[in-house]
């Protein structure tokens, strides 16, 4: 019944990470601490008018004991996913997605157009009626800089091209309270908020225009506690491409109003 949720949840992952240019061929990157540099690609990414992204990774929880709202359709081994879309600023976003929940592949398409979600599955249109806390997570223009902000302790690692573009290599280990504010609160719902968490978080950044172009999590939170233990974990590998392309993303037409409890007709409980 909640798998929306889920949706939401892996969505808002992606699209925050899709969250200061040498305009001369220059490397804007020389002599910018690797933090200085993050935040400059933040900043580098809140001025782009639209991008494409694509996406795959995996998503878990461990434990019986944990209370989850917006992950409790997840079985306990991890969850698969990938796909690709794209975002139009400030408040607009189109993600086809597969999940494998289960033993079921779950295709759908999630569109955002200012404070509407939509969800397109099995051949109909609907529009959700989110919580106001899980439509946030759709919301481009509020988590545009947060993927960068969860590096903690970052450095440069080095250079490469990737799909014909310089350059650099920064990593860092994770900062969980910020990926889980950014995944709202996740980690502090599931009482793991006090956990051991431990990953790592790698992002490429383009040496002339600072715009992020790849992204790389693997990252777990882990707490034994009196009455259970149990985890979250989360991967994900993501490519940011087309920065400036012209991007279109329209509400569905026809689309039919839907509040979350009346999910189980449309994708099962």
């Amino acid at each position: 019944m909640r798998r929306i949720a889920l949706l939401l949840v892996i969505l808002a992952a992606v699209v925050a990470i899709g969250t200061a240019c040498g305009a001369d061929g220059s490397d804007a990157t020389l002599e910018l601490p690797a933090d200085e540099a993050l935040a400059r690609s933040a900043e580098a990414l809140a001025a782009t008018d639209s991008f494409r992204v694509a996406f795959e990774g995996e998503v878990g929880v461990e434990g019986e004991g944990l209370d989850i709202a917006a992950l409790d359709s997840l079985p306990t081994e991890q969850t698969a996913f990938e796909g690709e879309g794209a975002v139009d600023r400030p408040d607009r976003a189109r993600i086809d997605v597969d999940i494998d929940v289960g033993p079921i592949a779950l295709p759908a398409t999630v569109v955002r157009v200012g404070d509407d979600v939509f969800v397109e599955a099995f051949g109909q249109s609907t529009r959700v009626d989110v919580p106001a806390g899980q439509a946030r997570l759709l919301d481009p223009a509020a988590l545009a800089e947060a993927a960068l902000g969860w590096i903690e302790d970052p450095v440069e690692a080095g250079s490469e091209s990737r799909d014909g573009v310089e350059t650099v290599r920064i990593e860092g280990s994770v900062d969980g309270e910020a990926l889980s504010s950014a995944l709202g609160g996740i980690v502090g719902e599931a009482g793991l908020s006090e956990a051991v968490s431990q990953g790592e978080v790698v992002v490429w950044i383009g040496v002339e225009d600072l715009l992020p172009r790849r992204i790389e999590v693997d990252y777990t939170a882990t707490a034994e506690r009196a009455d259970t233990g149990g985890s979250v974990s989360l991967t994900l590998e993501a490519d940011l491409f087309d920065y400036g392309d012209e991007v279109t993303i329209e509400a569905p037409e026809g689309a039919t109003p839907l509040d979350l409890d009346d999910l189980p007709g449309l994708l099962g409980s």
